[in-house]
């Protein structure tokens, strides 16, 4: 061994740099998740809920938008564009977005106070967009929309009540500028029995009427089960696509049948069916739009309804 002790190697302790290592991951993760994107940046510069909201009226040099809130879900909606008829259609689940944007009203980025700023370099010294919101027991808001952020796709508002200006999301005007794609009923999603508490059918003079307590739905003083043909049968047209809203109804209408639903909202509905255009639609009334219905998709429905013979009371 050449006249030397061979010294037995030492063991490498591990535990140290583990350690640092799982420090090192949790800066890291901590600087990850406060760099990233914070839901609750910005503040709420008005609170009111959304159930308080009455109307909308939204103004910009192309567009003119009047919505009448009906419930949390549902509201009609007037929606002109320049040199175009006026489109009125009902607004469904997708409009749950644009409450949810209004209440509260969220600054991305607080201004100050109108005095203080030189509004013109902000577009509102002569604004041409203007949103008001109409409150069920508040005064109505007016909001006077100038440009974008300097450094962002958000818009400066200036808060008439407040007299101060705020940085806002866009979404809540692009939702509005664009409310025929991005907000009208795509399906007849308010036929949707989870939605109701309360269905009457009325067809060739019978009538069958249903009621929902404690999520239990009964008939007569009987217990209907969930798999009930009728019932299952809204379900499938609540989620079958429409083929938009119209002012004018096919000249032969024929009425097939109709229906009172009460849940959220309250809807008076007649199923109507021209024979020489093939067309079924719904209709909520004379001085409302009417619903056209996929002919591919409602036709066999409509069928199996005529085979179910749901109006038949026991």
């Amino acid at each position: 061994m050449n006249g030397k002790e061979k010294r037995p190697r030492k063991r490498r302790t591990l535990w140290p740099y583990l350690l640092f290592a799982l420090l090192g991951i949790g800066l890291a993760l901590a600087v990850t998740l406060q760099t990233g994107p914070k839901q609750d940046e910005g503040l709420a510069w008005d609170t009111f809920k959304a159930e308080q909201i009455k109307a909308l009226r939204y103004e910009s040099p192309k567009v003119k938008v009047h919505l009448t809130r009906l419930s949390t879900t549902y509201g009609w909606l007037d929606f002109t564009e320049q040199g175009k008829a006026t489109q009125t259609f009902l607004v469904g689940s997708r409009g749950k977005t644009l409450w949810f944007n209004l209440s509260p009203l969220w600054a991305s980025k607080v201004l100050g106070e109108a005095s203080g700023l030189k509004l013109s370099d902000y577009g509102l010294a002569a604004p041409q967009k203007s949103l008001h919101i109409e409150l069920t027991s508040a005064p109505t808001r007016e909001l006077s929309i100038g440009g974008r952020g300097f450094q962002s796709s958000d818009f400066f508002v200036l808060d008439r009540q407040k007299q101060a200006v705020f940085l806002w999301n866009r979404q809540t005007l692009d939702l509005l500028e664009r409310a025929p794609e991005q907000l009208s009923l795509s399906k007849p999603e308010f036929l949707n029995p989870d939605g109701l508490n309360k269905i009457v059918l009325l067809i060739d003079g019978k009538m069958r009427t249903m009621t929902r307590e404690a999520k239990e739905w009964q008939e007569a003083g009987k217990h209907v089960f969930a798999e009930d043909v009728f019932l299952k049968w809204l379900d499938k047209v609540s989620k079958a696509p429409a083929d938009g809203f119209s002012m004018a109804a096919p000249a032969n209408g024929q009425l097939l049948f109709s229906m009172i639903l009460e849940g959220e909202n309250a809807f008076q509905i007649r199923f109507m069916f021209d024979q020489p255009s093939a067309r079924y639609w719904i209709s909520f009334g004379d001085d409302k739009p009417i619903l056209f219905l996929n002919p591919k998709t409602f036709g066999p429905l409509y069928e199996e309804f005529v085979k179910g013979k749901f109006a038949m009371n026991k």
